[in-house]
């Protein structure tokens, strides 16, 4: 979690992958499993150079794995063993090597190493290959449950457990907060700012490090890093609303010329 204090927790979007990477897919057996081929240099992968016209599929040892954006993985926490390699694709890899993720049955979950992208922003370090599913409740200690792409299905969030969380503090708590365990939430009873603008027991940047814990399905609390404490209650109308990247100045700063 920590490594990726730098960058934005909220894009929602997940990227899918596909064949026809190049050009798109032109005729059917475009779709066909080849023998790997290198990226070219810089390659990445991203929904905008995907054409939805066949699944993206690879093979390891005669099996056969759907890729997918491994964002959800938490990098801090990954532990990997080397496994083997790609040997036929339907689409280009930046690395045929594949791992194993520690106490996970490799025979359906693989990860192998690659910039996946959505709208243009790198998301993730890591491709998740999945031989079937849904996920084994194995990879749950693996995943992030701040990221957009966690798998609650799979890994739901325990109650009276808690999970690292980064709270969004610039444009207020009074907006969308999450995602949390796969679940977008409102901060109940949000504090007013103190006189220097900044709210009480959280950081004075724009995102605030700490911990969620869940009560029940519908509610929970967040213990910031810096003492602050804060009664969440999860948004369950339809649609939900998304939260949305702020670009107002560190808190700070507010006020000053």
């Amino acid at each position: 979690m920590h490594a990726r204090r730098a960058v934005a927790a909220l894009l929602i979007a997940s990227a899918v992958s596909a064949c026809g990477l190049h050009g798109g897919v032109s005729e059917e057996n475009d779709c066909d499993l080849k023998p790997l081929a290198p990226a070219p240099t810089g390659f990445s992968i991203g929904p905008e150079r995907v054409a939805a016209l066949c699944a993206g599929s690879v093979e390891v040892d005669g099996r056969i794995y759907s890729p997918s954006c491994g964002r959800f993985l938490d990098e801090d926490k990954l532990l990997l063993d080397e496994y083997g390699t790609i040997s036929r694709a339907n689409q280009p890899f930046e690395d045929p090597v594949v791992y194993a993720v520690r106490g996970v049955d490799p025979l359906q979950v693989l990860v192998s190493r690659g910039t996946c992208l959505v709208d243009d922003f790198a998301t993730g370090s890591f491709w998740v290959l999945v031989s079937a599913y849904p996920l084994p409740t194995s990879i749950c200690k693996y995943a992030d449950p701040s990221d957009g792409g966690y798998p609650a299905d799979a890994c739901p969030l325990q109650a009276g457990s808690t999970y690292s969380a980064v709270l969004v503090i610039g444009c207020g708590l009074d907006v969308p907060q999450g995602p949390f365990g796969g679940a977008i939430w409102m901060i109940t009873d949000p504090p007013a700012l103190n006189a220097d603008g900044r709210y009480p027991g959280l950081s004075a940047e724009n995102t605030d490090f700490g911990e969620i814990e869940l009560v029940d399905q519908d509610h929970a609390i967040y213990r910031s890093e810096v003492g602050g404490v804060l009664e969440l209650s999860r948004i369950s109308e339809e649609p939900v609303p998304t939260p949305v990247a702020c670009d107002k100045p560190a808190l700070g700063t507010l006020g000053s010329d």
